[in-house]
């Protein structure tokens, strides 16, 4: 009865999030003091949009706080593109270049620096960003490798390899690097992919166990409550699903995603009238939301209100 308007629901779930989304995920995360949360997100946006330069800000911001006095000054200095030595001006013309969407003199600059500094890991992730945009990922994953080399902990770079590996359908491998980035820092951004990476590999307790000992370490992160509701909801517990759905409103209120979510539980449960409210609350939040108006048009259609 109700799998048209479930359907839609989900199929809203991995639509990448836009700049603004991301942003503010990341700006909450740094306000809550889960830096190792905010970094990736605000690295992600330095690449996807290299001249916005409120990501290179609020990321250099980040690393003051951690004292991570060094990253943050060469990060103004790509920013500013200024230096005062022969290396920095090396930065801040590579960073100029990817600005400007000169990729390939980016990467030519970088390469420069892997040669003149070829124990710093900056120039090497840099490097693989590019070489990812470009879709370039067997020299991506050569290029993450040489950087865990130097850095057996750099878990930004093993999460990046572990991503490259379920790509490319090497499950086991990419669930040991997720796993080695848990290990070595259970903040960082990963607990949601591990998760969905057990969850495939026929292992759903072991998700949920993982994902529910996240949340009760950092109850206020929505992305985990998300992933472990649709979990449950996958496993037909739509009332504690349910549950999960609310926190992620309650968290991020502006999250389409979890006000669709949230109607496609009470659906299932046969709560239409609770559904079309938590629609209409969305709308109230989001006015003109496509997909909010849409998944209300799709309950209100005859044979779904029908029991």
């Amino acid at each position: 009865m109700y799998a048209h308007l479930m359907f839609r629901f989900l199929a809203n779930l991995f639509r990448s999030a836009g700049k603004d989304a991301v942003l503010a995920r990341g700006i909450a995360a740094l306000e809550k003091g889960r830096f190792r949360k905010a970094e990736p997100l605000f690295r992600d946006l330095t690449m996807r949009f290299p001249e916005d330069r409120e990501a290179y800000e609020l990321l250099s911001c980040l690393y003051l706080r951690e004292n991570r006095t060094r990253e943050a000054l060469e990060l103004f200095r790509e920013m500013m593109g200024v230096g005062d030595s022969a290396k920095s001006a090396v930065v801040a013309r590579a960073a100029d270049a990817n600005r400007h969407g000169r990729l390939s003199a980016a990467e030519a600059l970088y390469r420069e620096l892997t040669t003149r500094y070829p124990q710093e890991t900056e120039p090497y992730a840099r490097i693989a960003d590019i070489l990812l945009i470009q879709s370039r990922t067997t020299e991506a994953e050569a290029m993450l490798r040489q950087l865990i080399a130097i850095d057996p902990t750099h878990v930004a770079a093993i999460s990046d390899l572990a991503e490259l590996l379920n790509e490319r359908g090497d499950l086991a491998a990419a669930e040991a690097c997720f796993r080695q980035v848990h290990g070595l820092d259970p903040d960082y951004a990963v607990a949601v992919r591990l998760a969905t990476l057990l969850t495939a590999r026929g292992a759903p307790d072991e998700a949920e166990a993982l994902l529910s000992q996240s949340l009760r370490t950092h109850p206020d992160d929505d992305e985990v409550a998300m992933e472990l509701g649709l979990l449950l909801a996958r496993r037909g517990a739509f009332g504690a699903a349910e549950a999960h759905f609310r926190r992620v409103i309650a968290l991020f209120a502006e999250d389409q995603k979890g006000h669709l979510q949230l109607a496609a539980a009470l659906t299932a449960q046969g709560h239409l009238q609770e559904a079309k409210v938590a629609l209409l609350a969305g709308l109230t939040l989001l006015p003109g939301n496509g997909d909010l108006t849409a998944a209300l048009t799709d309950l209100s259609e005859p044979d779904l209100s029908e029991t």
